[in-house]
């Protein structure tokens, strides 16, 4: 074996010993940043303030730190903020809230921790961009997303969009005690009391959201009473065929649950100011903050021997992404963007 010197056996003998960091290559930045602001804020990253990797590569061009990057995008969201804010600064931004109402818990609870994260139940960024670059149907709503595909996270957290699970217990409580007669007429129990159908509607965790607390732990997996689920597949009939009179029902028992603090009011099927748009439900804090409930009326398909033939599972991720895209389109088309 041939020995070297001490020194030589140590180091390399080129540099001596000596590594000059360059600091992380300019390919990695983005992919850093979104990483940190995934790890400061879990149910954020670059594209929910409107920062794509495309639009940002100016940025990266003129930067020669990862620091310096980081401070160019900051400067670069604070722009993109204040063109929407122009383009929306004579009408409120309303908050816009998935209500899935549905006749099985199981189905309504998987659904919706499938398309949101935290307990804040915010849509789920990379499940519904991946659903968009993915889906390749021939409707016009997802023609639409396709233009506004680099902007479609900033959109979604621009209306603060959220899904909601909204179990049959609940929205037979509202009907019984709020629906008209002909929201009533399929039921076989057409009342209850209406202090437990208020209680038991209260406690949803939109409503406690509408209430500001937006510590909303994930409801158990208990399973629908097969009465129960029966009963609201016979008001689910009216709704495919058109949920106002259901969607009246809700918006009264809100009216109510709310009327306690007399800053809200709770308006169903009316325009938004100036413009188009016929939301569900407006909820809305004089001075504050609008929140519009939209309500889609789903379920398993599950027959009723004799009165409702087997049909479509309608409760499903697919349908209610679908459902959610088509709806939140008609939201930035309203608004002009």
């Amino acid at each position: 074996m041939l020995l070297g010197r001490s020194r030589d056996s140590i180091v390399d003998v080129i540099s001596h010993g000596l590594y000059s960091f360059a600091g992380l290559s300019k390919s990695q930045y983005y992919e850093v940043a979104d990483l940190t602001v995934r790890n400061l804020a879990p149910s954020e990253t670059l594209e929910s303030f409107g920062l794509t990797e495309d639009k940002v590569q100016s940025q990266l061009a003129l930067s020669d730190t990862i620091g310096e990057f980081y401070s160019r995008l900051e400067a670069e969201s604070q722009k993109i903020n204040q063109r929407f804010r122009d383009i929306l600064k004579a009408r409120i931004i309303p908050r816009v809230w998935i209500l899935i109402v549905g006749d099985s818990n199981q189905e309504l609870n998987m659904t919706v921790s499938s398309l949101t994260q935290g307990r804040e139940r915010q849509i789920d960024i990379d499940s519904i961009l991946s659903f968009l670059d993915e889906e390749e149907q021939d409707r016009a709503y997802m023609r639409d997303w396709k233009k506004w595909r680099g902007d479609a996270a900033f959109l979604f957290r621009r209306f603060d969009v959220r899904v909601f699970e909204f179990p049959a217990n609940a929205a037979l409580a509202a009907v019984r005690i709020f629906g008209d007669d002909a929201a009533k007429k399929p039921l076989k129990l057409k009342s209850m009391g209406r202090a437990t159908g208020l209680e038991a509607i209260s406690k949803l965790p939109f409503v406690r959201a509408l209430e500001g607390d937006n510590n909303l732990k994930r409801p158990t997996t208990r399973q629908t009473e097969s009465e129960t689920a029966d009963e609201y597949r016979r008001i689910q009939n009216i709704a495919a065929k058109g949920d106002k009179r259901l969607n009246k029902a809700i918006a009264l028992a809100l009216g109510d649950i709310l009327s306690a603090d007399s800053g809200y009011s709770v308006s169903s099927e009316l325009k938004l100011e100036d413009g188009r748009l016929k939301p569900d439900i407006v909820v809305t804090r004089p001075g504050s903050d609008q929140t519009c409930l939209e309500l889609t009326w789903r379920t398993t398909g599950t027959a009723i021997d004799g009165e409702i033939a087997k049909r479509q599972n309608t409760l499903s991720v697919g349908h209610i992404q679908k459902y959610l895209l088509d709806k939140i389109m008609q939201y930035v088309n309203e608004f002009g963007l």
